[in-house]
């Protein structure tokens, strides 16, 4: 990675909740990107909060969680602190925009 910061647009999404490797709660995001599969957890707080009553374990897709079927998930994707020796990406950031305006955006 050649920057901290970057917008992806996943071509597909789940969510998930399960425990850290420190017994924390944690939202996580797998998608897909230019063919390839990845696995982040999710630290943007709205995202965070929008999934805090569901129990460790649970699994959901875009109907799951109200996306629009026509809405594209945005992700800000960034370094967290270093743990272990290591940093980590993350999904710090999540943004809907409509398939209209993603349309417009791109160009």
């Amino acid at each position: 990675m050649r920057r901290s910061l970057v917008l992806v647009a996943p071509d597909s999404v789940q969510w998930y909740i399960r425990r850290s490797f420190n017994g924390n709660r944690q939202v996580r995001a797998k998608f897909s990107l230019g063919g390839k599969s990845h696995n982040l957890a999710v630290t943007d707080r709205d995202w965070e909060d929008r999934f805090e009553d569901l129990p460790v374990g649970c699994m959901l897709d875009a109907q799951d969680v109200e996306l629009a079927r026509d809405d594209r998930v945005i992700f800000t994707v960034g370094l967290g602190q270093p743990f272990n020796g290591c940093c980590y990406k993350l999904v710090v950031g999540v943004l809907v925009v409509s398939q209209t305006r993603w349309a417009e955006l791109c160009g």
